[in-house]
């Protein structure tokens, strides 16, 4: 008895709900039809009505209908209970032959005592094909056969250009468009885009989902949907060709069949699907060269750009680092733009930059920024005016080169208490260079002395020898001094325990602060120690390598095998939890002392 009256109450409960809720009323059709296009007309309401009336269709024909279904659902979410309904009555309609815009007025019901109108639809017709009338009346009565055929005029796809002539590196926005004489598509068994031989490619957009629509072209309607948006970028000039692509498609066509002894298929048909290739048109394009004479700064950009320039530091202790930050904006190939060029002195160490990017795809090719950030350590103290930063590129638009340059910056390099000369990987200073030509005074004779003639006698001959054979060790000595510093591999050789241990002090001051980035510092100590010892480029430097190299120096295989260990350590500190095997005060004190180790034997 009480489930019963549980029941009960749930349904009572459940009409309430149905009562609750808002009346809505919808009508949905097509926007555009063909002359005797065959079309669905449906109303839709989510509440049960009554005295459903629709106004005059005219001039529209109506084949059937209405045809009604009612459909129900209930959700439960978070303990919450919906309940939605849906009532629909659906017409068939035939376009009339009159092209034209035509308004169908709303449809009415009655809900809970109340009237209730739907939208008002607005439909155009527009001209038909030529077979629009009898693919609408089901009179095709040639049987097709279940095999690949090509579209011809019916069926094909266009490669669309937004230009066919260029200057070599200008964007060319292309699309392939799908035209179809029916919106039957059933899907692809294979699609074969050209070969884009002599450009550079980069994909715009690629759709998952393929959406038909109708469009007139040459004076016909097709339902098209775009396969694929693309740049090409020309990599050479000349004559050009993107060659055909190949389009494998199946549409659902409805045929008839006498073979089959069935009443209701000789009369109305049945759907098969038939496959198709399709084409896209080969295109010719003439790419024009870029005018000659091209600047020394151009980096092969060509579009509509601005370039801006900035540097960190106008001051700063030798053997630190400051950074050139060299950004690029606007519309172009950028992806084949070349990192600029530094002209900077040669006591100034320059490593590979740091490239950030923020582009997007658009027509005109890549839009956005990007920005090279270059690190430089100056090696001597001294003051240099850097030389300005050039930058050419070629502007399609202006057909012709256009330059950036910056103006030239100041920076003082201080000397530091820890700077020494035989540190610098540098031979002179250009001050230095200056004075040499001039360090070698006239030497005043000394004068002689009537009573004691000095010419002929021993020390004259002595005080005569001296100066050329100090002049000789001066020299012997300057040689080999500048052959030193210009050896930078031994100059590194020299310094890395120094630098090694300048970085363990970091480390050491984030260790007892408790930062993380303790690992990290350690990591360029071990890797700065061995560049520097080794004289490889720290870019290069990898496990293996460092492996190879020190054991083409005899060191032992103990040696490198906590040398690699203490470098896993750090790298896996960063993700790994704390615990005793990368406890920082720990692995601070085994680096050192494999540094020392290092040393001894190195």
């Amino acid at each position: 008895m009480k489930k019963r009256f549980g029941i009960f109450v749930l349904l009572i409960f459940c009409a309430k709900l149905l009562f609750a809720q808002d009346v809505s009323f919808n009508a949905n059709a097509k926007n555009i039809v063909q002359q005797g296009e065959n079309f669905y007309l449906k109303y839709d309401i989510n509440q049960k009505s009554s005295n459903f009336s629709i106004p005059s269709l005219d001039p529209f024909q109506v084949l059937t209908g209405p045809s009604q279904s009612t459909s129900s659902s209930t959700q439960i979410k978070n303990g919450n209970v919906s309940h939605s309904y849906s009532f629909s009555y659906t017409y068939v309609l035939k376009a009339p032959q009159k092209t034209g815009t035509y308004q169908l007025q709303p449809a009415q019901a009655i809900v809970n005592g109340k009237t209730y109108k739907s939208n008002q639809l607005t439909v155009q017709v527009v001209a038909g094909n030529n077979n629009t009338q009898s693919q609408s009346q089901n009179t095709n009565t040639q049987t097709q056969q279940n095999t690949s055929q090509t579209g011809g005029g019916n069926h094909f796809v266009r490669l669309n250009l937004n230009k066919t002539t260029a200057y070599q590196g200008e964007a060319i926005y292309g699309s392939f468009k799908m035209y179809l004489s029916n919106r039957n598509l059933a899907g692809f068994n294979e699609i074969k885009f050209p070969e884009y031989n002599g450009f550079w490619v980069e994909d715009v957009n690629n759709p998952r989902q393929i959406h038909l629509k109708m469009e007139n072209y040459n004076g016909k309607n097709y339902y098209t949907a775009e396969l694929k948006s693309i740049v090409l970028f020309p990599q050479r000039s000349g004559k050009l060709e993107i060659s055909e692509g190949n389009f494998n498609i199946v549409l659902q066509e409805r045929v008839s069949s006498n073979q089959s002894g069935s009443l209701f298929d000789s009369f109305f048909g049945r759907a098969q699907n038939v496959p198709y290739t399709l084409e896209s048109n080969a295109i010719t394009l003439d790419v024009k060269p870029l005018p000659t004479q091209q600047p020394a700064s151009f980096i092969g950009a060509v579009g509509d750009f601005s370039v801006s320039t900035m540097f960190s530091h106008d001051s700063i202790d030798v053997n630190d680092a400051f950074t050139v930050k060299v950004n690029i904006q606007g519309t172009g190939n950028f992806s084949l733009i070349n990192p600029p060029k530094l002209n900077l002195p040669k006591e100034f160490e320059v490593y590979d930059p740091e490239v950030n990017k923020n582009l997007s795809k658009t027509a005109n090719g890549s839009s956005g920024d990007i920005s090279w950030i270059y690190t430089i350590i100056p090696r001597y103290p001294e003051k240099y005016i850097l030389k300005p930063i050039e930058i050419s590129w070629f502007n399609p638009k202006k057909k012709s080169y256009q330059s950036y340059q910056s103006k030239s910056h100041e920076i003082y390099v201080n000397r530091t208490a820890d700077f020494k000369e035989e540190n610098a990987q540098t031979s002179f200073s250009s001050s230095e260079i200056e004075m040499m030509e001039n360090d070698i005074r006239y030497i005043k004779p000394i004068p002689k002395k009537r009573a004691k003639p000095l010419i002929g006698t021993w020390y004259f001959w002595l005080a005569y020898l001296l100066p050329f054979l100090g002049f000789v060790l001066i020299v012997i000595l300057r040689r080999k001094q500048i052959k030193e510093r210009a050896n930078i591999a031994k100059i590194r050789n020299k310094k890395a325990n120094k630098m090694a241990r300048k970085r363990l002090k970091i480390a050491k001051t984030l260790m007892d602060e408790g930062k993380p980035e303790f690992y990290n510092e350690v990591i360029k100590a071990l890797w700065g120690y061995i560049a520097d010892k080794l004289d490889m480029d720290i870019a290069n430097l990898s496990r293996e390598s460092v492996a190879e190299r020190m054991q083409e120096k005899q060191l032992s295989e103990d040696l490198i095998k906590k040398l690699l260990y203490i470098i896993d350590i750090c790298e896996y500190a960063h993700f790994a939890p704390a615990d005793e095997e990368n406890d920082p005060k720990r692995i601070y004190q085994y680096t050192a002392g494999l540094i020392t180790k290092l040393e001894q034997n190195l």
